[in-house]
């Protein structure tokens, strides 16, 4: 089975998905030092909500984050199977 990870950003307001990101290139050892995540998914399955200080590590490894501002827009981290 094949995991995509993914940002997800979403207006505040109306909660339309701006963007998906991609992050497969960012090892689980990476993500759980970043976030805090539930004992019993130590594969990161869960939806995350991506909080100012998760997003002041994170936009280190995506710079692509830089682009949006918490003040205006919610972002998490998501876990897809991929079709194989």
């Amino acid at each position: 089975m094949k995991v995509l990870r993914m940002i997800s950003v979403y207006e505040k307001i109306g909660d339309k998905l701006i963007v998906e990101i991609n992050i497969d290139n960012i090892s689980i050892i990476a993500l759980k030092h970043i976030i805090s995540y539930d004992v019993d998914d130590p594969n990161l399955y869960k939806l995350y909500k991506i909080t100012a200080a998760y997003y002041n590590k994170l936009v280190k490894l995506v710079p692509e984050l830089s682009k949006f501002d918490l003040d205006t827009v919610e972002m998490f981290l998501e876990c897809y199977q991929a079709r194989s």
